[in-house]
């Protein structure tokens, strides 16, 4: 039976198995014995803001299109309003989410801090803990916080592991946010190998040199609702009810989890969906775990309308993020705030080589090996890096902006559902947004809301 063209064919039949995909995968299971850790998220095709388009107005029976090139779209923000003494009065709904440093690289988070600071938003810490000089004198200099000012917020995570969590970390901050979760590992903790806890690593997070760092899945001290508002308590009363405090889950049981949050006095809630992206992660949670960011939002706000605190607590969506298009559909579906990750490291200089495990990253991003991050910013260092990622979201925030303008709006804090149209029944169903060309249909579980 064996011929030329036999060959051929059963040779394309198997590359078109659906195996062919995953056979190196499954080799290195067999030869070592081991699950792959990988960075970045979820790869393959889920529901996502590609299957929404915007709907633009022309003032027939509609309303009027805003100028975009004459008149201005307000694109500020407040997260925390009515709440607390200093809420963050963002320029722009576009924030950059957390990574936590360690997973990156100090340059990177200094970028990152001095970059909110030109475009007037709010960076986050991550897990890892603050960016810090030690001074002569034994002092310490905070610097990824003072790197925000005047303009720019630095939140602070208060995450499961405490990695550099002290009554200063906390004061040298715009505002706290409790992780429960990210997109990318949801019911998993943090994970950042050996490798990268050099001296900065270690002498930060307070654990030895070269040894894994693994964060608990679960906050050890937080069993039930009561410890929690018990811990957002203390918290209040360390930052003097000052600043916004909020928690950041995965994309698990959002609604259940979201209304939960708001029985503990909070003032945002972040909800990471399946396409966040992640330093490391085990393969098998980042595609087998959670769903997709289009069905986080809408679960998310239909639990702050039941709990009765849609306009007091904010909600900031993360988990994929790519442009302005992509955080305007966030926005029209409910979304308060965007915040981007993994836009922000490809906008850095990013190459998407798969290395951010590994600390072999050859942009000077996911390392901390000296030589290579002296390479952030294309080698020319932290401002060129800070110019790159301020750039980036100063066009997407412009980008969102003539979005609204075009759907008629005169602030981004107006977009809604109507402006939006499914183009499949699949996220017509996940975000109960009307199929495009059915004009008066929903679909029937979203009738009531």
């Amino acid at each position: 039976m064996s011929s030329p063209l036999y060959n051929k064919i059963v040779a394309r039949k198997c590359q078109t198995s659906i195996y062919w995909a995953v056979k190196d995968e499954i080799r290195y299971r067999a030869e070592t014995g081991k699950y792959i850790i990988r960075g970045f998220g979820y790869s393959g095709k889920l529901p996502d803001f590609d299957d929404l388009l915007l709907i633009p107005v022309h003032g027939l029976g509609t309303p009027s299109p805003i100028d975009q090139y004459r008149e201005r779209v307000d694109t500020s923000v407040v997260i925390g309003k009515g709440m607390v003494k200093r809420p963050l009065r963002l320029s722009t709904p576009i924030m950059i989410g957390a990574m936590s440093y360690g997973a990156t690289s100090r340059e990177f988070k200094l970028a990152c801090a001095k970059a909110v600071n030109i475009v007037g938003t709010a960076t986050n810490t991550g897990e890892g803990g603050q960016v810090v000089e030690k001074q002569s004198d034994g002092s310490i200099r905070w610097l990824e916080f003072e790197y925000t000012k005047p303009n720019g917020y630095l939140i602070v995570q208060f995450a499961s592991g405490r990695w550099g969590v002290s009554l200063e970390y906390l004061l040298n901050s715009d505002a706290i946010e409790i992780k429960y979760g990210q997109g990318a590992k949801p019911g998993f903790g943090g994970h950042l190998l050996g490798e990268k806890v050099v001296d900065e690593i270690a002498y930060t997070r307070g654990i030895p040199k070269g040894t894994d760092c693994l964060s608990p899945a679960r906050h050890l001290d937080i069993r039930s609702l009561d410890d929690l508002r018990k811990v957002i308590k203390i918290l209040r009363d360390i930052v003097g009810y000052e600043k916004p405090i909020g928690i950041k889950i995965g994309p698990g049981n959002v609604y259940k989890e979201v209304y939960a949050a708001t029985q503990c006095d909070i003032d945002f809630i972040a909800v990471d969906g399946k396409y966040g992206g992640t330093g490391a992660s085990p393969q098998h949670a980042i595609q087998g775990l959670g769903l997709p960011t289009l069905a986080c939002i809408p679960a998310a706000v239909r639990a702050l309308k039941d709990a009765g605190v849609r306009e007091e607590v904010a909600l900031i969506a993360l988990g994929g993020f790519r442009d302005g298009v992509d955080a305007a559909k966030a926005l029209a579906l409910g979304a308060d705030a965007v915040a981007l990750a993994s836009a922000i490291m490809i906008a850095a200089g990013c190459m998407m080589c798969g290395q951010c495990s590994t600390g072999k990253c050859p942009a000077g991003i996911c390392t901390q090996d000296p030589e290579l991050r002296k390479r952030i910013g294309g080698g020319k260092g932290i401002d060129e890096a800070t110019k790159w990622i301020a750039n980036y979201m100063k066009a997407v925030t412009k980008e969102v902006a003539q979005l609204a303008a075009a759907c008629g709006h005169r602030s981004v804090r107006e977009f809604n559902k109507e402006d939006l149209r499914a183009i499949t029944v699949e996220a017509a169903a996940i975000a109960g947004v009307k199929l495009a060309g059915l004009e008066d249909y929903v679909l029937p579980q979203w009738r009531w809301f």
